[in-house]
C-alpha cells in the first residue's frame, strides 16, 4: 500500500520506513498529523479565551474561515481543481460541517468563563462519546471492556464539572455540548472519508464556518487593535492549520487511534492555563482529567497495537487512504 501519491506524479510512491509496512507506516503518519492538529487546537483556545474578552466568537472564527479557505484553494488549486467539491455523501459532509463548526463556536464561549483546562478537559473527552457512536453510526461492537472504560470517563468528565448542589452551570452545559458535537463530527468525518477526499471534507467546514459567522458581524464586528490582529490572524492561520492535519490524520488512521491523540490538548491546555491565566484544576479535576485520559488510552489500547497489527472485527476495517 503506498504512502502518499507525491503532487503531479500520481505514478511516484514513497517506501515506508523501515520495519513497518505501507499499511502501519500510514497509520503513524496519521497519529503524528493527529498529534501535531492537538497542539495547534490547544494554542488556538488559548488565543481565543484572550480574544473574547473584547471580540464576538463570530468575529473570531470568521478569519479563521477566510484563512481556512485561502489554504483550500491553494490545495484545489494542485488537486483537480473545484472538483474536490463533489461529494457521494453531501448529508453527511453538511452535519459533519455544522456539528464541528457549532461545536467550536459554543466551546469558545464556554472558555471564556471556565478554567481552561477544565474548560479542554470535558470537550476533548470526545473520544469517550466516539466509542458510543460508532455502534450505532458505523456498526461497531465495542464490548465489555471497552463499555468499562467508557463509564470511567465519564466518571472522569463528571469530577471535571464538577456539578455540585446546584447542578451544572451554564458555561460547563455548553462545554459538555461542544463535546458532544465534537463527537458527532469526528464520527461523521470518519464516514465521510469512506468515500471522499480529505480536502473536500475541509471545504465543507470552511463553508458551514463562513455560514454560521459572516451574517452575524453586521451587528457584532468591532475593528481590532493592533495586538488583536495579530492574535487573530495567528488564530485564523492556526486554525487552517489544524483543521487539515486532523482532516489527513481521520483519512490515514481509523478513528479508534486517532481519537485519543485529543488527550493531549489537555496537558498543553494545562500547561498554556498555568502560564497565561494562572489557573489550574484542583484535585477533584486532576483525577477527572487522569481517569478521561486513561479511559481514551485504554480504548485506544485495546482496539488495536502497533506492531503487529490485529485486524478483528468491524473497529479495525481500516479506512482507504484518499489523498488530498
Amino acid at each position: 500500500m503506498s504512502i502518499a501519491p507525491i503532487p503531479n506524479m500520481p505514478n511516484a510512491q514513497l517506501p515506508p520506513p523501515p520495519g513497518l509496512s505501507g499499511q502501519q507506516a500510514s497509520i503513524l503518519v496519521g497519529l503524528l498529523c493527529g498529534a501535531g492538529a492537538m497542539f495547534c487546537y490547544a494554542v488556538l483556545e488559548t488565543v481565543s479565551k484572550l480574544l473574547v474578552e473584547g471580540y464576538h466568537p463570530t468575529q473570531i472564527l470568521l478569519l479563521r474561515c477566510l484563512a481556512g479557505m485561502a489554504l483550500g484553494v491553494m490545495l484545489a488549486r494542485s488537486r483537480g481543481g473545484w472538483t474536490v467539491l463533489h461529494t457521494k455523501q453531501p448529508k453527511v459532509q453538511v452535519m459533519r460541517a455544522l456539528a464541528g463548526s457549532v461545536s467550536m463556536l459554543i466551546a469558545i464561549v464556554a472558555y471564556s468563563a471556565m478554567p481552561l483546562a477544565d474548560a479542554v478537559a470535558i470537550v476533548y473527552s470526545a473520544p469517550i462519546a466516539v466509542t458510543i457512536l460508532v455502534v450505532p453510526m458505523l456498526g461497531e461492537k465495542i464490548g465489555l471492556q471497552r463499555g468499562g472504560a467508557v463509564i470511567l470517563g465519564f466518571v472522569g468528565v463528571a469530577l471535571v464539572a464538577q456539578p455540585g448542589g446546584q447542578g451544572v452551570s451554564a458555561y460547563t452545559g455548553l462545554a459538555l455540548m461542544a463535546m458532544l458535537l465534537y463527537a458527532l463530527s469526528n464520527v461523521l468525518t470518519r464516514k465521510a472519508g469512506n468515500t471522499d477526499r480529505g480536502i473536500t471534507t475541509f471545504w465543507y467546514t470552511q463553508f458551514a464556518f463562513l455560514i454560521l459567522t459572516a451574517p452575524m458581524q453586521i451587528w457584532v464586528w468591532r475593528w481590532p487593535d493592533l495586538e488583536a490582529w495579530v492574535l487573530m490572524l495567528g488564530f485564523a492561520a492556526g486554525g487552517a492549520l489544524a483543521q487539515y492535519l486532523i482532516t489527513q490524520a481521520y483519512s490515514l488512521a481509523p478513528a479508534s487511534l486517532v481519537a485519543p491523540m485529543d488527550y493531549t490538548t489537555i496537558i498543553w491546555a494545562s500547561l498554556f492555563g498555568l502560564l497565561v491565566f494562572g489557573t489550574m484544576p484542583n484535585a477533584l479535576g486532576w483525577l477527572g482529567i487522569a481517569l478521561i485520559v486513561a479511559s481514551g488510552l485504554y480504548i485506544a489500547l485495546r482496539e488495536a497495537k502497533l506492531p503487529p497489527l490485529r485486524n478483528k472485527g468491524r473497529v479495525h476495517a481500516w479506512i482507504r487512504r484518499r489523498p488530498l
